[in-house]
């Protein structure tokens, strides 16, 4: 990014444009104290040609946030167009040069305390930071957690849910403990449900595989990305129930989401996958992937959304 960050506008704060250093919320807000709030990660490529980001698949995640947002019963918050906007706001006010990632939030705000908010108000915040590559590394080594991933009549893992995020968290945290880069959990049956904070995919005998809604997945943009990939690349796609034994004897494995893109997996508890490497048909993912989001594939133009050159003003109110 250009410019300094202490003075440069960052974060949109209930559609308001705020300094980085005085986005902040109260003690008591209720989505700190309580984990009451849903968020989405979003990312913008820069195009070096034409000298400015596109946000990658901005109304599948919009109308994810606003969807969710209704599934934890907040009924005063923007609507996925309006969400919409405030993003390429929150981008467009910024001089960024390089890959964006984009945080919006919708939570409960200040107020009393209790475990049922009842004077808080209803918020939302948008930041965006810079990040490029999510591990930092082209093969990853995970293991299987002990940790059960959130069953969906716990808390609904097919929202981004801020409160949900203790359990993947507690997945990350033991697996880097133990020398590993992530985590895959297992869902309360012991089949496989997914990452810390990424879907999963294992390849066998040239087909793709990937738990279904029923394994206590996220509902990917990622994944569902990757599946339509899949197919226009003639790659068969089975959505099934995948035994903790297949990702030991899987030809290839690796992550999909927002932040950790396409990731290839090489070992699962010290157990090599294939040849420890990227295989054939997660480098076409992989590599197709890296094409559509960045603008190289007209069928795919339609999925992104260009950042305007200059701020615009005014700004969609409450």
């Amino acid at each position: 990014m250009a410019g300094d960050t202490s003075s440069s506008p960052r974060v949109i704060m209930d559609g308001k444009l705020v300094p980085w250093e005085r986005a902040t919320i109260h003690v008591s807000t209720h989505g700190f104290l309580y984990g009451t709030a849903v968020f989405e990660g979003v990312r913008a490529y820069w195009n070096e040609k034409t000298r400015r980001l596109n946000v990658f698949e901005l109304d599948a995640h919009s109308k994810r946030l606003e969807r969710n947002a209704k599934m934890m019963g907040f009924s005063q918050t923007p609507d996925w167009k309006t969400l919409r906007e405030w993003q390429l706001y929150a981008l467009a006010c910024n001089e960024f040069n390089a890959d964006v990632y984009l945080r919006p939030v919708i939570y409960y705000g200040e107020g009393g305390i209790g475990i049922f908010p009842k004077t808080q108000a209803q918020r939302t915040l948008i930041m965006a930071v810079p990040m490029g590559s999510y591990f930092g590394k082209s093969t990853l080594a995970v293991k299987v957690s002990s940790w059960v991933r959130i069953p969906g009549n716990v808390i609904p893992p097919l929202a981004k849910v801020n409160g949900g995020y203790v359990n993947s968290y507690l997945a990350a945290k033991e697996a880097r403990d133990a020398g590993f880069d992530d985590a895959i959990m297992l869902n309360r049956n012991g089949y496989v449900s997914e990452g810390s904070g990424a879907n999963v995919f294992l390849v066998k005998d040239g087909h793709l595989i990937t738990p279904g809604y029923s394994n206590d997945i996220l509902d990917g943009v990622t994944r569902n990305h990757v599946m339509r990939l899949a197919k226009d690349l003639k790659i068969p796609v089975d959505v099934r129930t995948i035994a903790r034994g297949e990702l030991y004897t899987a030809d290839e494995l690796f992550f999909c989401g927002t932040g950790v893109e396409i990731s290839p997996i090489g070992k699962v508890d010290h157990v090599t996958i294939g040849e420890g490497e990227p295989g054939p048909v997660t480098k076409q993912i992989q590599a197709r992937f890296q094409a559509s989001v960045r603008g190289h594939l007209p069928e795919y133009a339609n999925l992104l959304t260009p950042v305007p050159l200059e701020c615009p003003i005014p700004l969609t109110p409450l």
